[in-house]
């Protein structure tokens, strides 16, 4: 065998592992394309949209981790207000910042658009009471780092859709 020959072998041998290695690579790109689409993360509402009316979102939250997650966000168009400090809330302040507060966390799954969340603990204590029997079910729809969760027939926000964004670090926006 030539020198020349020699030179080439390892070139072709690239080549090969090149081959070899390209489906890996899709394999790779899939996996990261799947992930791109998993609820996993924290995520801002921004928007609620209903059956009759739609509206930009009062503050709120969904986190997701592989298997647990918790929701907490302002039920209502209008900002809560404030209360004087000095005074103390009143029983109205009180009653509407507890009434507009959706507050729960459990455990989640999800198959293909399909989630069902089961609250271990909710601000809602008759929700909460019927763990493990109180699975609420969603759909969902992804659009780049929007999440589209639709609220399922048979939950107290039947026909409504939450629009989230998702968030890294330490920025809310």
């Amino acid at each position: 065998m030539s020198l020349r020959n020699n030179a080439a072998l390892p070139l072709a041998a690239l080549a090969v592992l090149a081959l070899v290695a390209a489906p890996g690579q899709s394999v790779a790109q899939d996996d990261a394309m799947a992930e791109d689409q998993s609820v996993e993360g924290a995520w801002v509402v921004t928007n609620w949209e209903g059956p009759e009316e739609s509206y930009e979102a009062q503050p709120g939250m969904f986190i997701f981790t592989g298997t647990h997650y918790a929701i907490m966000y302002v039920n209502a168009s209008e900002a809560r207000g404030g209360y004087d400090a000095e005074a103390g809330m009143t029983d109205e302040e009180r009653t509407h910042a507890y009434q507009t507060l959706v507050a729960n966390a459990g455990r989640y799954s999800v198959e293909g658009d399909q989630l069902t969340t089961i609250a271990y603990v909710a601000k809602d204590m008759n929700y909460m009471g019927d763990f493990p029997g109180n699975a609420q079910p969603y759909t969902i729809h992804f659009a780049g780092d929007v999440l589209h969760i639709s609220y399922g027939e048979d939950t107290f926000r039947a026909g409504w859709t939450a629009t989230l964004q998702k968030v890294e670090g330490m920025s809310m926006e």
